[in-house]
């Protein structure tokens, strides 16, 4: 009897190994990772200056495409019915606005794109910024009145509809 348990116990011994490595195999095989290649423009820019085009063309170019693909995503957007979408917008703006972005003109147009598609799920600290008036140079108070000129991102802001600066303005 003994000898028939140790041999019956082998087997069941086998038998859970053969269902542990099957069950190991079923569940989901860990994927490669993805491999990318660092960026290294300089062969491609070096080719480019040999036909003739210079890097403020090449630099101008890929904005006007990045800025493009960029806006149509944006515009494809509804953060009102997803809230994925909705996420992806507000990480867009605020690194947005960490980058200084907003300096560049060429940029201003996708911040401007960004917080139209979020309209009122715009956060509010982000208006209040936009509504942030510049410190007078003279030492004299400003009268009060909301007026483009007198705001430090005022020429954000002319960008803007008037449903946008007006929640700008309440903020």
């Amino acid at each position: 009897k003994n000898t028939t348990n140790q041999k019956q116990s082998k087997k069941d011994k086998k038998k859970l190994k053969l269902k542990l490595s099957l069950a190991a195999s079923k569940e989901e095989t860990p994927k490669p990772p993805v491999v990318v290649e660092p960026f290294q423009p300089q062969p491609v820019m070096t080719f480019l200056h040999h036909l003739g085009v210079s890097q403020h063309t090449i630099h101008t170019r890929m904005i006007s495409s990045l800025r493009s693909n960029l806006t149509s995503q944006i515009e494809r957007m509804d953060p009102r019915n997803s809230k994925a979408h909705q996420e992806s917008l507000l990480r867009l703006l605020q690194s947005f606005w960490n980058s200084k972005a907003n300096d560049i003109p060429e940029l201003r147009s996708v911040f401007v794109n960004v917080i139209k598609c979020l309209g009122e799920l715009t956060p509010k600290n982000v208006f209040e910024t936009l509504a942030e008036k510049e410190k007078p140079k003279d030492g004299h108070g400003s009268s009060g009145v909301l007026n483009n000129s007198k705001l430090k991102h005022g020429e954000l802001l002319d960008l803007f509809g008037l449903s946008m600066k007006r929640l700008v303005w309440e903020a």
